[in-house]
Formats: C-alpha cells, structure tokens, sequence
C-alpha cells in the first residue's frame, strides 16, 4: 500500500479541530507506520466551507492562522 489517509476529523467555525478518538487514531497511525514501513500517511481534516453558518472563513487571519496550528497539531499528534 503506497498511501493511507485517516479521517481526522474537521473543524469548529473558528479552525479549531474537533478531536473524537484521538488516543486510537495515534494508535493506529503507529501500527500503520510499524507493519508498513513504505505506507505514507496522510491525514484527511475536513473543513466545511458554507461560510455563514457553521462553516470556516478562510478570509479571515486569525482562522487561517489557527488552521495553520491544527495542521502542525495533527502531524505532529498523529506523527506523520
């Protein structure tokens, strides 16, 4: 397998991520990077887009910003 992507989870309004079974994804990704060494791993983060109503402005800064951090926070929980 050359690549297997995880669905992580998405985002509040703000680009905060929404967290659900954090400790089993790391769990999995590990197994994932022990038994398939040459697998890359990818992680899917949804971020809904119908800006208004519970989605992500990406216009803004701050929520740019913000999933800019999600983003290291996910590669770096998840070690990816």
């Amino acid at each position: 397998m050359k690549y297997a992507f995880f669905h992580v989870r998405s985002t509040d309004a703000t680009g905060h991520l929404k967290f659900k079974f954090e400790e089993s994804g790391r769990e999995l990704v590990d197994l994932v990077h022990k038994r398939l060494p040459v697998t890359k791993v990818i992680a899917w983060l949804y971020i809904p887009s119908n800006v208004g109503q519970s989605g992500v402005d990406l216009e803004n800064a701050t929520t740019r910003k913000t999933a800019d951090r999600v983003r290291a926070l996910v590669n770096r929980n998840l070690r990816l």
